[in-house]
């Protein structure tokens, strides 16, 4: 269960900080209309260094030295997408999150309350297993393999419909010519 949780949670980490990295101004949006005033544009600047803290601790669950650590700051980040779910249902957010670099996801709310929950507890199975344990000594070829391949598979999915416009697939229809 630790594995799967790993490389589930690393592969969304690294290609939801990925996608910040490449376009950040969707989730600045979001958290600037969350934090509106004077606080807003300091908020607004920790897009692209949360993105960094993702692909770290999504890439540190993968190493086995630095997993324990990595788990926590995943339980952290969990916490924070919780709180800006709360936030987003308390004041009504509008604006989508931007998660994973599209503008068409959902406003923060729910969805970020259930997913940090999610986060926070599959990282958490990381502190409960001793570090000794053979679960994270014998699973890092393994897990960091898995990951790549998810994120690959992630990413293929959440942006399929630029795939299909990239590469548009033949007609289905059958065209019967007569003799």
């Amino acid at each position: 269960m630790v594995l799967i949780s790993d490389v589930l949670v690393a592969a969304l980490l690294i290609l939801a900080g990925v996608s910040k990295l490449y376009s950040p101004q969707h989730l600045r949006r979001a958290l600037m209309e969350l934090f509106p005033g004077p606080i807003s544009r300091p908020i607004g600047r920790t897009v692209r260094p949360l993105a960094l803290v993702e692909i770290a601790a999504g890439c540190g669950l993968l190493a086995l030295p630095s997993r324990p650590f990595a788990a926590g700051v995943v339980v952290g980040l969990g916490v924070a997408f919780l709180i800006a779910g709360v936030l987003g249902v308390l004041r009504g957010s509008t604006l989508a999150c931007g998660c994973f670099a599209g503008p068409g996801g959902k406003p923060l709310g729910w969805r970020n309350v259930l997913a940090g929950l999610a986060l926070a507890v599959l990282a958490g199975l990381n502190l409960l297993v001793p570090y000794s344990s053979p679960v994270h000594r014998d699973s890092v070829e393994l897990s960091t393999i898995c990951t790549a391949v998810l994120t690959v598979l992630l990413a293929c999915w959440l942006h399929r419909t630029m795939i299909r416009e990239l590469f548009p697939w033949p007609s289905t229809h059958i065209r019967v010519v007569a003799k």
